[in-house]
């Protein structure tokens, strides 16, 4: 008894389904990959050419992967220095507001007078001398006469003892005296005076600062150094 069979069908070509489905992969829209139709079409095309499971991973390779990239805000952030504070140099003679600290030989220019510090040095006879110059430049407005009174009231000195007022210290003199600035002079404007002036200080102290004040607030201030 003959049987009858079916016609025969020609089989898929099994290298073409697997590019079909490598090639419908490339194509699609970019979005999350379906890793599950992908691997089971690769699997099934694998199958049909007899390829190993060695060989998988390779033809896996080439569907694509996804490379993870860091957040911004997952990077680590370095160590924070603090910006270091330096203390200011504290200088030995302050600031005087008006004129700043002179250095001896500098002038002051007063609104009446001008005053200049030559040098301050230290005598055992005397203490402290200071030499100085003032000149008047003009007289206030409310003055009654022609003339302006300067002499040592208006000066003191400072050294690592405190201040000390222009005074002359009671007992011998050297045989020459150094030419002293007059205690009190009434000057006209354009008139100067100078000389040394005593202050009753430690003579073993080198004066720090020479200080000017006047009666009529005129004030400076000079480095003793």
């Amino acid at each position: 008894m003959s049987l009858d069979l079916p016609p025969r069908r020609p089989l898929p070509d099994p290298e073409r389904m697997l590019r079909e489905i490598l090639d419908d992969t490339a194509a699609e829209p970019p979005g999350p990959p379906r890793r599950g139709t992908v691997l089971t079409g690769v699997l099934v095309a694998a199958a049909a050419l007899g390829v190993t499971a060695v060989a998988v991973p390779a033809v896996l390779h080439r569907v694509g992967t996804v490379a993870a990239t860091p957040s911004p805000t997952a990077r680590a952030s370095g160590p924070v220095h603090p910006t270091p504070v330096h203390p200011t140099p504290v200088h030995p003679t302050p600031v005087h507001p008006t004129t700043g600290t002179l250095a001896l030989g500098d002038s002051a220019e007063l609104p009446y007078v001008r005053v200049t510090v030559r040098e301050a040095t230290t005598s055992l006879p005397f203490g402290a001398l200071v030499l100085a110059e003032v000149c008047v430049r003009g007289l206030p407005p409310d003055s009654t006469g022609d003339t302006l009174q300067v002499g040592w009231t208006s000066w003191t000195v400072k050294n690592v003892e405190g201040s000390a007022t222009a005074e002359l210290r009671q007992g011998p003199r050297p045989s020459k005296p150094p030419k002293l600035l007059p205690r009190e002079a009434d000057l006209r404007v354009g008139d100067c005076v100078s000389g040394w002036i005593p202050f009753n200080a430690d003579e073993h102290s080198p004066v720090q600062s020479v200080h000017y004040s006047d009666a009529l607030g005129e004030t400076a201030a000079w480095d003793g150094s």
